[in-house]
């Protein structure tokens, strides 16, 4: 764990470095410049829209004006707040120990998959990548919004997972064991109902729950490993990273804090609408995705020649709190 003035120290430390690190894995990430800021918004207090800044909201969430939590065994009343809230960075790396954000290499071998690949055959394309998974609590880190209830007690940067040690992520028939219900979803019948996921995300911005197996243009969230058959490189990616996100929720490792006002909740089936991703690294994305968002309009030139296929995505999610009187 890494405590808030070693975070600071180690910031200063990876700006003062700069480009001189640049290469396959890096440069390192800059929190003032390769953040998308604006998509915190839209923030709504009692269900009406304070800030918007342009930004969208693509969850299915309903907001209500008051709320009733418990605190203890005494209820309270309040007011429903909700935000989008920067809480983690997602790699999807061809080089395994790549750690974008840090951008740091380590020297480590595991037998069996473990560096990326992207290949074309004659029934269609397949990659693979590697995903790391860190907590950034940002709003904890800059001490914002410390009067919310909302925030997660959490202060501390940290690599919660990396998926080289994860038998399941590098061998598609051993996740069946994790996730049997991939023998149901992850066929090309249960995809053609995915076309209404698409449907929904180009005409509303909003991902439909109930096709949870959906991920928009981006294919189906099974099996949850690191591949994906997609034929644009960047939505590959994307796909992966949403697929570190499931899995996270699968396992258990993953608080959904917009199912309730009351308090964060484990949500085994996740709820893609309560998450936008930002691509940081190797180009800044000027906007925020929803998961399964076509990349037709957003994905050229996210990828340069010489970054090395690695990639960095900060995770934003759903917010919704009850502030009591």
């Amino acid at each position: 764990m890494i405590s808030k003035q070693i975070y600071y120290l180690t910031i200063c430390l990876l700006l003062t470095l700069g480009e001189s690190q640049a290469g396959r894995c890096g440069p390192p990430i800059n929190p003032v410049t390769d953040v998308n800021w604006q998509c915190i918004f839209p923030i709504r207090t009692g269900g009406v829209v304070e800030f918007s800044a342009g930004q969208r909201d693509p969850s299915n969430s309903t907001e209500d004006v008051t709320c009733t939590c418990m605190k203890g065994p005494v209820p309270y009343l309040g007011i429903t707040v909700s935000y989008w809230e920067p809480f983690a960075i997602m790699d999807s790396v061809t080089d395994p120990w790549c750690f974008m954000p840090l951008a740091t290499t380590i020297s480590a071998g595991q037998p069996g998959r473990l560096g990326g690949t992207y290949s074309r055959t004659e029934t269609g394309t397949l990659s693979f990548a590697q995903v790391h998974y860190y907590k950034f609590p940002v709003f904890n880190l800059l001490d914002m919004f410390t009067d919310l209830p909302c925030n997660d007690t959490e202060v501390e940067f940290d690599l919660a997972m990396m998926t080289e040690v994860v038998p399941t992520w590098n061998d598609e028939i051993m996740a069946l064991v994790l996730d049997p219900e991939a023998v149901l979803f992850g066929n090309p019948a249960t995809q053609i109902a995915c076309s209404a996921d698409v449907s929904s995300i180009v005409t509303r911005d909003k991902p439909l729950d109930q096709l949870f197996w959906c991920m928009g243009s981006w294919g189906s969230a099974y099996p949850i490993a690191g591949t994906s058959n997609n034929s644009d490189f960047i939505e590959a990616n994307a796909a992966i990273a949403a697929k570190g996100i499931y899995m996270m929720a699968r396992s258990s490792l993953l608080k959904d804090r917009a199912i309730s006002v009351c308090g964060a909740s484990y949500s085994p089936i996740w709820r893609k609408s309560h998450y936008k991703m930002q691509l940081m690294k190797p180009v800044r994305d000027s906007q925020c995705r929803v998961i399964g968002e076509p990349g037709l309009l957003w994905t050229h030139g996210k990828n340069r020649p010489y970054a090395g296929d690695n990639f960095s995505w900060l995770l934003f999610r759903k917010n919704r709190c009850c502030v009591g009187y």
